[in-house]
């Protein structure tokens, strides 16, 4: 059994820092993005045990409704920051009709980085006493020596004095009046803002149980979709016995159309044009991926260029695409800006990988 409270784990060349959330071969951090990370860790510290689908699903997405498509792009990352393929399975199994198991051997001393301090605060509070002298107290008040019997009395009743006269005095400096007008006024205006939260509130409750919901499709196998500047089509995938194919569907209710057929591929990130006549999408084969054009009504797609990152985004000119790259052996992201052929590309910002700019599209 694997214990819960280990924060690395190392196997043959990788090592797998819990509390730095990084994969790392031989030192160098391996590029893997944060639900891909959590699905190794659980993998790692699963024993060896058969973890089914839905198990999985469940602690890496906990409280979400996801099709099963979104676990099978998310190993096929493990499995590429591994260096292993589904066909030859170094570390991860898939147990057919079930799940996955990790089948990697541990090291069985893990060093951890991380250590417990503790730190401790002591208030202390000091206080101070003022004895009096009766007779002196006597004396100031008569302007002669008494008897502190009776200088008793008048020693009570001088606080009391005091204290009513300092009270009338400081209601009437300006400061304090200032101050307090102040308050009234910040009392007032947070009044005013709460009833305006609280209006504001009813109405979006108003307005969102006003909005109508629409099935766009029904067959449970989409993974990627977009929807047309102008919002009267829409373009999605669709994944049937683990062929993938690209669809155009139209917000009007008719049938949508194919625009590319069933292949062992994968489409990503598709965005239409700002113009709306086409869509680009990246396409993935093998190792390989391309990012393509295609007429929005379908045709022949235009190879655009290769070596292209799941995340994009194409400019309002239609002739330059941003998109992420990884640099510095994984340290770094960059977003990089090029000519949609790959010409003119160059780095417009580079900042560390913990700065977790990764998305699904740009």
């Amino acid at each position: 059994m694997i214990e819960e409270n280990r924060q690395v784990y190392e196997f043959d060349e990788f090592r797998v820092d819990a509390a730095k959330r990084q994969l790392l071969r031989q030192g160098e951090v391996v590029p893997l993005y944060s639900k891909a990370f959590d699905l190794l860790l659980l993998l790692v510290q699963s024993g060896g045990r058969d973890l089914s689908k839905d198990q999985i699903l469940e602690t890496v997405w906990p409280g979400q409704i996801l099709e099963e498509s979104n676990l099978t792009v998310n190993i096929s990352a493990v499995r590429r920051a591994l260096g292993e393929k589904a066909a030859r399975p170094r570390y991860l199994i898939t147990i057919p009709g079930r799940g996955y198991r990790f089948v990697a051997n541990l090291n069985s001393s893990p060093t951890t980085d991380d250590g417990l301090v503790i730190e401790t605060q002591t208030i202390s509070e000091i206080i101070i006493e003022e004895e009096t002298d009766a007779v002196d107290e006597a004396q100031v008040l008569s302007g002669k020596l008494i008897d502190a019997s009776e200088a008793a009395p008048l020693l009570e009743s001088r606080p009391r004095q005091l204290s009513a006269a300092r009270g009338q005095g400081a209601f009437r400096r300006p400061a304090v009046l200032l101050i307090l007008s102040i308050c009234v006024a910040a009392l007032i205006v947070a009044a005013l803002y709460v009833a305006r939260a609280v209006r504001l509130s009813r109405v979006s409750v108003n307005r969102f149980q006003q909005i109508k919901l629409r099935q766009l499709t029904n067959d449970g196998q989409v993974d990627y979709a977009a929807i047309s500047p102008d919002g009267k089509f829409y373009a999605y995938t669709n994944i049937q016995r683990g062929l993938m194919s690209l669809h155009l569907g139209s917000l009007d209710g008719q049938t949508s159309i194919e625009l590319r057929e069933p292949a062992l591929i994968t489409y990503r990130c598709l965005q239409f044009a700002p113009d709306g006549r086409s869509i680009y999408y990246v396409m993935t084969s093998g190792d390989r991926n391309i990012l393509y054009r295609i007429a929005t009504l379908g045709g022949v797609p235009v190879k655009l260029r290769e070596d292209m990152p799941w995340f994009f985004s194409i400019a309002p000119d239609n002739l330059r695409v941003a998109f992420l790259r990884y640099v510095n052996g994984g340290k770094n992201t960059s977003v990089v800006i090029s000519n949609v052929d790959g010409s003119n590309e160059r780095a417009i910002l580079t900042a560390p990988l913990n700065r977790n700019m990764t998305s699904y599209c740009l």
